[in-house]
């Protein structure tokens, strides 16, 4: 028999987790489960080729947590506005100082595996196998409340027929890569790869320019070269696109506060022309110039949640 003082005790020391409202469970899930920059392959291509041609163990997907201290649409929100001559001085100089933020590679030098400092993990998950109830309520968040970036579309395939379907559908956040002076999106992604990519998702292009594309942009052989491939993926319609351009051209890493006069190519006026050209080219015909339909998904699984 089980001594009075000992129950209510533990009756003290158990939370009544279900007794909290749906919504707050959702925002738990998701402070465990996201947030974070997910990297499938390796987050720079030139290595991601070699690893995938030369490595036996190539067919195991490598799935880790982005390391970069400042992560790429951040920098390049910051570093446009001070080159459009902010006088945030805080701001400027977590752009010029930060250590690896620079240029592609030097802000993602700890996202590759040999990185003594990477911890390339699947994500903790743990919490999913605390009991059915959590399962079923949590299961999608890993991929409804992270962003999964690729820089292949082998590497984009080759998640997509490892997910179910359910998991597919839950994909809300993808960043594909095309950086590093090395074009892997150059080819038409096959038709059964599209009809993977889920409806819902918000697709960012996440391209750094090198010097032949500033050559390359004033043709259509040019631009067939930058985004040719990914006119197929965009044309899966998701929920919305968005092209995020910054300039790699520089041999001086300080890319945020440059010494010269930023050239009149590369003014942000430039880069934000190139930007929405990409878009406008990636756009399906006939789409809405903004696709935003906020919260819905978010609604629908507190709808699960109650039921």
């Amino acid at each position: 028999m089980v001594h009075p003082r000992a129950q209510n005790q533990h009756q003290r020391s158990t939370f009544p987790f279900f007794e909290l409202p749906p919504e707050l469970r959702l925002n738990i899930y998701e402070f465990l489960l996201g947030g974070n920059t997910i990297h499938v392959g390796f987050p720079y291509c030139g290595m991601i080729n070699y690893y995938e041609h030369q490595n036996p163990d190539a067919k195991r997907l490598r799935i880790g947590v982005c390391q970069a201290s400042v992560s790429d649409l951040k920098f390049a929100a910051l570093h446009r506005q001070v080159l459009e001559g902010s006088n945030d001085e805080k701001m400027s100089t977590e752009v010029a100082n930060a250590p690896e933020d620079k240029t592609f590679i030097l802000r993602h030098k700890k996202c590759h595996p040999s990185s003594a400092n990477l911890r390339y993990h699947n994500q903790n998950l743990n919490l999913l196998l605390a009991c059915k109830t959590i399962h079923y309520e949590a299961a999608a968040t890993p991929f409804t409340s992270n962003t999964f970036t690729f820089s292949t579309p082998a590497v984009l395939e080759k998640l997509l027929r490892k997910l179910g379907s359910k998991q597919r559908e839950a994909l809300s956040n993808v960043l594909l890569y095309s950086t590093n002076r090395r074009r892997t999106w150059t080819e038409d992604v096959p038709a059964t790869t599209v009809e993977l990519l889920p409806h819902a998702c918000r697709l960012t292009v996440f391209i750094e320019l090198c010097g032949a594309d500033l050559e390359d942009l004033q043709n259509a052989a040019g631009w067939r070269r930058l985004v040719g491939g990914l006119v197929a993926i965009t044309s899966s319609n998701p929920r919305s696109i968005d092209v995020c351009v910054v300039d790699g051209v520089r041999g001086n890493t300080k890319l945020a506060i440059p010494r010269t006069p930023m050239r009149e190519e590369l003014a942000p006026a430039r880069l934000d022309s190139i930007s929405e050209e990409i878009r406008r080219t990636l756009l399906p015909p006939g789409a809405v110039a903004e696709m935003e339909l906020n919260g819905d998904h978010r609604a629908e699984l507190i709808h699960q949640v109650s039921a």
